[in-house]
């Protein structure tokens, strides 16, 4: 499993940040715990089955919108 979530959460300001001003994303220092909740907390609805219609709409609508600026 991926520790990409640990360091979302946890060293944000560090990397992710940097990453989403690099790729022209305005406001990184807020928008990165934001997507880091969005993702840890729809994705873990997603799992036990709760909520699924509401939990899987943000996560299109962030993955939809984030896909123009993925150049990995």
């Amino acid at each position: 499993m991926s520790n990409r979530w640990y360091t979302k959460v946890f060293v944000c300001k560090k990397l992710v940040s940097g990453r989403f001003a690099k790729v022209g994303l305005p406001n990184p220092d807020f928008f990165c715990p934001l997507v880091a909740t969005l993702e840890i907390t729809c994705g873990i609805l997603l799992l036990l089955g709760l909520l699924t219609w509401l939990a899987a709409i943000p996560l299109f609508l962030y993955h939809a919108g984030s896909h123009p600026y993925d150049k990995s």
